[in-house]
């Protein structure tokens, strides 16, 4: 039996919605959503990213809606290694496995460098 299904959902006003995000997250059928809203993705501090993160454990799932949803540039997102690990990334039309979201998180720490 696999582990859990987390799912995380972010907006970056007040006035925006997460509704899409988290129908996603729940068609994904995860068993907890976590979700910030009026946070940017510049933001360090988001309180429901960094309880969903100490909740995961070896074999659970981190789903978001899209990987910026995890922060806005490719160092902010790196920061998150230990969740990207365990990543899955869905969308209308595509969605990525965690291998393929720790390969591009990979690919991009070491393109940040330069």
């Amino acid at each position: 039996m696999g582990g859990m299904k987390y799912g995380y959902a972010r907006t970056s006003t007040e006035d925006q919605t997460t509704a899409l995000q988290i129908a996603a997250l729940k068609r994904a059928r995860c068993s907890h959503i976590y979700e910030d809203k009026g946070l940017t993705g510049a933001s360090a501090k988001r309180p429901a990213l960094s309880r969903c993160l100490r909740a995961l454990r070896a074999g659970d799932t981190l789903i978001v809606w899209k990987l910026d949803r995890l922060g806005r540039s490719l160092r902010a997102v790196g920061s998150h290694d230990d969740a990207a690990q365990k990543a899955r990334v869905i969308g209308e039309a595509e969605e990525m496995p965690a291998s393929g979201v720790a390969a591009l998180l990979g690919a991009a720490r070491v393109w940040a460098r330069y």
